[in-house]
C-alpha cells in the first residue's frame, strides 16, 4: 500500500524525502517508475550533478564534456572542480604503505574510512599491481603532453551555462579516480608533495589547465579556490610558484578574469618550498617560469593577486600555519582594490600589522573573518582594543572571531573552561557589543593554553 501511494505524493514530499536516502537507494527509487524519477530529478541533479569532481585524465574530463551536451543535466552544474589525483612515472610509483613510511599521509583517511568511503583497492604493492600500472601509463602521459585536458576542460566550461564557481580540492575523489583505480588495481595517488617532483609539476599544470578554461570559456565564472594539501602530512599546499606565469598570460588573464569576485587560496608560506627542486625543473621547458631564481614569497604572491582586477571577496588560509613568516611584508605590500570581505585563517601576526593590512582597505571592507589568529606580542586588551580600533578607523557591518589567541592563550568565556570557537558580530551595532564582551573577557583573564 505504502508502495502504490508513495508515486502519488506531492514532488515537494518525494524530494524532501529522498534527500535522507544514501545514493544507490535515490537511484533505486528513481527506476521504479516515471513519476518518481520526475519528482526527484531536482535532488539528484543537486547530489549528483550540481558540484562535478573531475580528474586531469582523458575519461574523467569526457564525462563532463559529456555532461556539458546534455540537455538538462547541463544547468545542473553549478561548480566544476579539479582533483590532484595523477599517476606518476612507474619507477616512482608508491603503495600507501611506501607512502606513509615516507612521513605521507592523507589525515582525513580514518573519517572517510568510518563513513563506507573505498581508500583503497586491496593490495597495492609495487609487484601487485606494475604491469596493469604500466599498460595505463603510456596513455595517460600521452594525453598531459598534448595538453588534451585543456581542450576538454574549455569545451566543457563553454557549455555549462549555470556554472559559477571553478576551483582544485584533494577532499573528494572523483568518479574518473575509481574507474580508474579498478583498471588498474590501485587508485591515483592525490598527494602533491616535493618527495615527488612529478607531483609538484603536475599541480602546476594542473592550475594552468584551470586558468585556460577561465581564459577561453565563454559563460561567466564568479568564484575561484585552490585549496589542495589541507590535511595531508608530509604535502604541500599551493605556493606563489605554482601560479606563477609569463608576463604575457598574466596581463591577457588580467583583461579575462574580471568576472571572478571571490577567490580562496590555502597557500604554504615556507620560502624554502616555493622554489622547484632539480628534479622537478628537469621536467619542463628552461623557459618555464618555475625555473626562476631566488624566491620572493611575498612579491610572486602579490603579482599573482594582480590578475583579478575586481576581486571582492578573499579567503587567505595558511598551511602550515604561517608563524611570522609572510604575514609581516604581507600587511605592507597586500592591496586589494574594491576588497570588501577578507577572512584569514592560520596565521601569527601583531595588532599592528593586522590594523595595518585592514587600514590600507579602509573604503571598501565591510566583512572580517579571523579563524585561528594568534596576536603575538599583545597585552591583557589585546582584543578588545584591537576591535575598538577597527570600530573606529573601519566601517565594518560584520566581524568573526573563531577560535582566536594571544600569545597562544585561547580566548574563552568566564563561564567556561573551553575556548569560545566563535565569536560575531552582524551589524555595527553588534560590533560594539562584542568589543563589551570581549572587554570583559579579558578583564576576567579568562585564557586557556
Amino acid at each position: 500500500m505504502a508502495q502504490a501511494r508513495l508515486p502519488t505524493l506531492p514532488a515537494e514530499i518525494v524530494g524532501y524525502i529522498s534527500q535522507y536516502l544514501e545514493s544507490p537507494d535515490v537511484l533505486g527509487l528513481r527506476s521504479a517508475c516515471r513519476a518518481l524519477a520526475d519528482k526527484t530529478s531536482g535532488p539528484f541533479q543537486d547530489r549528483f550533478f550540481r558540484t562535478r569532481h573531475v580528474m586531469l585524465e582523458r575519461q574523467s574530463l569526457q564525462n563532463l564534456v559529456d555532461i556539458s551536451h546534455h540537455p538538462v543535466l547541463r544547468r545542473a552544474v553549478q561548480v566544476v572542480e579539479l582533483t590532484t589525483d595523477h599517476l606518476v612515472t612507474p619507477p616512482d610509483y608508491l603503495s600507501r604503505a611506501d607512502y606513509s613510511i615516507c612521513g605521507i599521509n592523507d589525515e582525513y583517511d580514518c573519517v572517510r574510512r568510518s563513513d563506507g568511503e573505498t581508500i583503497s583497492f586491496g593490495d597495492d604493492e609495487y609487484d601487485a599491481v606494475i604491469e596493469t600500472y604500466k599498460a595505463e601509463w603510456g596513455g595517460y602521459e600521452d594525453f598531459l603532453r598534448a595538453k588534451l585536458g585543456i581542450r576538454h576542460v574549455v569545451r566543457a566550461l563553454s557549455n555549462l551555462p549555470c556554472c559559477s564557481a571553478v576551483g582544485i580540492d584533494d577532499g573528494v575523489r572523483p568518479w574518473g579516480a575509481f574507474r580508474l583505480g579498478r583498471r588498474i588495481g590501485t587508485l591515483p595517488t592525490r598527494f602533491v608533495t616535493p618527495f615527488q617532483a612529478q607531483s609538484m609539476v603536475f599541480a602546476t599544470t594542473l592550475i594552468r589547465t584551470l586558468f585556460a578554461g577561465l581564459l577561453y570559456g565563454r559563460h561567466t565564472i564568479e568564484q575561484l579556490y585552490i585549496c589542495f594539501g589541507h590535511l595531508k602530512t608530509g604535502c604541500t599546499s599551493v605556493t606563489p610558484r605554482m601560479l606563477s606565469m609569463t608576463p604575457a598570460v598574466e596581463e591577457t588573464l588580467t583583461n579575462r578574469l574580471t568576472t571572478i569576485k571571490t577567490l580562496h587560496l590555502v597557500v604554504n608560506p615556507n620560502d624554502h618550498e616555493n622554489t622547484f627542486g632539480e628534479d622537478a625543473k628537469k621536467l619542463v621547458p628552461r623557459t618555464d617560469p618555475i625555473w626562476a631564481g631566488d624566491s620572493d614569497w611575498c612579491l610572486e604572491f602579490c603579482r599573482f593577486l594582480r590578475i583579478f582586477p575586481t576581486l571582492t571577496n578573499f579567503t587567505l588560509h595558511f598551511n602550515p600555519r604561517d608563524e611570522r613568516q609572510q604575514f609581516p611584508r604581507l600587511s605592507e605590500d597586500l592591496r586589494i582594490p574594491g576588497l570588501q570581505s577578507l577572512c584569514l585563517q592560520f596565521v601569527d601576526c601583531t595588532k599592528d600589522e593586522l590594523i595595518m593590512l585592514l587600514g590600507r582597505h579602509r573604503d571598501t571592507l565591510r566583512e572580517l573573518i579571523l579563524d585561528t589568529v594568534d596576536i603575538t606580542e599583545g597585552g591583557p586588551k589585546t582584543w578588545s582594543s584591537l576591535l575598538r580600533s577597527l570600530q573606529d578607523s573601519l566601517r565594518l557591518e560584520a566581524v568573526v572571531l573563531e577560535n582566536c589567541m594571544v600569545d597562544g592563550l585561547w580566548l574563552r568565556s568566564p563561564s567556561t573552561t573551553s575556548p569560545d570557537p566563535r565569536l560575531y558580530a552582524n551589524s555595527p551595532a553588534e560590533i560594539k557589543c562584542l568589543w563589551s564582551v570581549l572587554d570583559k573577557m579579558e578583564d576576567s583573564g579568562t585564557f586557556s593554553s
